[in-house]
């Protein structure tokens, strides 16, 4: 019941939404044009900001997207598992990425996000940019993000993310000491008022 649009020229997560896929009738016959939303509900739709990107401090602006591409990204494809999930691969300039979505429920769904980082970063500070919004609350391990949904961190151990202001919105920021290989889990939890 979790479905996700991802955006290869952007390399990010483009939208998150609940129920049904889409209606693919209008692509069916003639010259199928158009954008199709999605069917179903609970829509997400995040901002189109590229998920990494090397910072001189946790204050430094976080870069814009020119001409509707993410600088300094290769979208290398998807690997399947058995049950035919994605994980979506990319590099950012030397930096390889594995980002694994799944989808899952407990009382209500959720997405959970794998990320393997692989590089060497030598002295260049890698930051990955978890959530963007005009507000942003922590509560508990949580981050509330727009009133929507949370974003948390399972198993995070020594990484602590930063909550910031920065370009007329609210970042929430995680710096990655990468030498070799990381791996870190981000889960959405939709918010329901």
């Amino acid at each position: 019941g979790v479905n996700l649009a991802f955006d290869a020229n952007q390399v990010r997560l483009a939208l998150l939404w609940q129920g049904a896929f889409m209606d693919g009738g209008r692509h069916w016959s003639g010259r199928g044009q158009g954008f199709q939303p999605p069917a179903g509900f609970a829509k997400l739709t995040f901002p189109e900001l590229s998920p990494f990107a090397f910072l001189d401090n946790a204050d430094s602006p976080w870069p814009e997207p020119s001409n509707g591409r993410a600088s300094g990204y290769r979208f290398k494809g998807y690997e399947r598992d058995k049950l035919r999930r994605p994980a979506f691969i990319y590099e950012f300039h030397d930096v390889k990425v594995r980002d694994f979505p799944t989808g899952s429920a407990e009382l209500s769904p959720y997405l959970t996000r794998e990320f393997t980082v692989e590089g060497s970063l030598d002295a260049r500070k890698l930051y990955y940019l978890a959530a963007a919004g005009k507000k942003i609350e922590p509560k508990d391990e949580t981050y509330l993000v727009d009133g929507k949904y949370s974003v948390s961190f399972p198993d995070l151990k020594n990484l602590k993310p930063v909550l910031r202001e920065s370009a007329g919105r609210k970042e929430l920021l995680l710096p990655l000491e990468v030498e070799g290989k990381l791996s870190f889990v981000q889960r959405y939890d939709w918010h329901y008022e």
